[in-house]
Formats: C-alpha cells, structure tokens, sequence
C-alpha cells in the first residue's frame, strides 16, 4: 500500500509556503509523517490514515475501545472543520465554504505554484463564498483557512 505520496525532497527543517515540486507533481509537505518543522504539519494522507488504523486493528485492537482515551473526542478534526470547494477544477470562479463549529472569521490565503500569495481575505465559517479566477492563469493552487491555530488545506486547480 503506497500511504505517504512520493517525493524527491525531506523539507528537513524547512516550512515551505504553498506548492513546493521536486519531482513531477506538487509534494505533500505538510503531513505528519514528513520532516518539515513541527508548526508546518497539518494533516495525515488518506493512505496514512488507512495504515495506522490498520496497524491498531491488528496489533493493539484493545486501544480502539479503550476507556484510557474516554477525555478525547471520537470524531476526526476533519470532521469539525473542513474546506469545501464546489467545482474542483474551477473555472472562472470557485466557490467554497468552511465548515466549522468554531464561529467567527477564518483566515484565507489563496497561494499560487510557485508560492506567491495572490489573495487574503476573512470569511466567517459555514456560508458560501466565490472567489474570482477570471484573470487568474492556469496552474495549481493552495486555498488555506485558518482561525486560532486550526488551519484547513485545499488545493484548486484551474485548467
């Protein structure tokens, strides 16, 4: 099983901003299991995810009903918030969302390929917002919201 996406590059105490290539597609620097610095971890891949379950479900299927974690929630961070993006890839706009139970104003930076920060802005979670890529060129680009240290991590692609 192929759990963490390849990569030509460690990031060894690197924080990188936006799309970071070193091989033929954008690396996946911001995962728990890759050696970028601490404060720019912010998630685990699907593959990741699949294999850690694994690995409790084999080797230590007592901690999955455990009472020793009872004080933790059973729902995934994913789940409390997320960023949707409607019409991936986009056209000459994207609308998206942040789905949160933490109300208030979220951060937005919308980064282009080659980690320039073409756009910020604040929007409250969990309404429906358009962002403009008419004058936008083609290419990959990272849609990040954060709020109070909670931060959500898309990528948009306009073709």
């Amino acid at each position: 099983m192929t759990d963490t996406p390849n990569s030509c590059e460690t990031y060894i105490n690197q924080c990188p901003t936006g799309n970071a290539f070193s091989c033929t597609q954008p690396d996946m620097w911001m995962n728990f299991m890759n050696y970028t610095d601490d404060a720019c971890m912010a998630m685990f891949s699907k593959g990741q995810k699949e294999r850690m379950y694994e690995a409790l479900s084999t080797f230590r299927p007592g901690l999955l009903n455990s009472d020793g974690c009872a004080s933790v929630p059973t729902h995934e961070i994913a789940e409390q918030n997320s960023l949707e993006v409607f019409g991936n890839p986009v056209g000459n706009e994207a609308k998206f969302q942040i789905n949160s139970y933490n109300k208030g104003q979220w951060d937005l930076m919308l980064i282009n390929a080659i980690g320039q920060v073409v756009q910020l802005g604040k929007f409250p979670a969990n309404q429906l917002f358009t962002i403009d890529f008419h004058q936008r060129p083609s290419g990959i680009y990272s849609l990040i919201a954060s709020q109070k240290g909670r931060t959500i991590y898309r990528r948009i692609a306009k073709p």
